[in-house]
């Protein structure tokens, strides 16, 4: 909110409204842009070339099943979003930048020195990132801290 703040302050309700509307704009774009990649690399690159092994299918099918994971990663990010609505948006896209580091790094290590790797490592590369670090995620002590009991400070003699 500080640039559309910044813009009432300076240049009055018509400027906000200005940079309200690009600032929605760019999100709504971003969303768009980060569902029909989800969708089409699930109906292409996972289901063609992991589940069916390269052999070409029926197009109108990998468009129904684009259309399909892109209801899926909509309704899941609404339910997320729903869920996660007390949460500190810093801390959120924090978690969120952490999971895709550590979901890519195994991938991208795994292709620099392993000669043979293949689709279906970088499948289980991906898996492996995306589980250990949401595993991690969930024991950490910034998701507990709330339903812990807060334990009383010692003080220091």
């Amino acid at each position: 909110m500080s640039a559309p703040l910044l813009a009432q302050r300076l240049g009055g309700d018509i400027f906000f409204a200005f940079i309200s509307s690009i600032a929605f704009a760019t999100i709504l774009a971003v969303v768009a842009g980060l569902t029909i990649s989800a969708s089409t690399s699930f109906a292409h690159d996972f289901r063609e070339n992991v589940i069916h092994h390269g052999k070409p299918r029926d197009p109108r099918a990998s468009v129904r099943v684009a259309r399909i994971t892109a209801f899926v990663v909509g309704a899941i990010a609404i339910a997320l979003a729903i869920g996660l609505s007390s949460f500190n948006v810093a801390f959120l896209v924090a978690l969120a930048f952490a999971v895709a580091a550590s979901a890519n790094l195994p991938v991208i290590v795994l292709s620099i020195f392993w000669k043979r790797f293949t689709t279906e490592g970088a499948a289980w590369g991906l898996a492996t990132g995306l589980v250990s670090s949401l595993a991690l995620i969930v024991v950490s002590p910034a998701s507990w801290a709330s339903t812990l009991p807060r334990w009383p400070r010692r003080r220091a003699i």
